[in-house]
């Protein structure tokens, strides 16, 4: 089944699947609550050799760890979009709502914790926290 039909049914599921492929890739993410940590000693000396059955057990432990923080958090995140099309921003609202944030349409500073922009380039490095 493809990612975007499997988003459709369980949107909790296909994030979960997505924030585990993305912390098996090495050098992603920045940021001490963005990514699921890994420690230097435990790294693969080369990003294709294989993980230990124990490193891969903490992993996913480390994993299992980081998914229950940000599900915990999310309810506390309030979402504004700038410069998205209001087909993808409502795309975008649905899993983030069931996921417990909220989704602000107008900007205020003393509420919206996490502003969505269309280009990247647009944003400043110190205020991203990429995942």
């Amino acid at each position: 089944m493809g990612g975007n039909a499997q988003a459709r049914r369980n949107p909790l599921q296909a994030i979960t699947n997505k924030e585990q492929q993305h912390a098996n890739q090495p050098g992603h993410g920045r940021g001490a609550v963005s990514k699921a940590p890994q420690a230097a000693a435990e790294a693969p000396a080369h990003p294709h050799t294989p993980l230990s059955a124990e490193q891969q057990r903490e992993q996913k432990a480390r994993l299992a760890e980081w998914i229950y923080a940000y599900r915990r958090a999310f309810p506390s995140f309030v979402f504004y979009f700038e410069g998205i099309d209001e087909a993808t921003a409502q795309r975008l609202s649905n899993p983030i709502r069931n996921l417990g944030a909220k989704v602000e349409t107008f900007f205020s500073a003393q509420t919206v914790t996490h502003v969505i922009i269309k280009r990247a380039e647009l944003a400043n490095d110190e205020n991203i926290q990429a995942g």
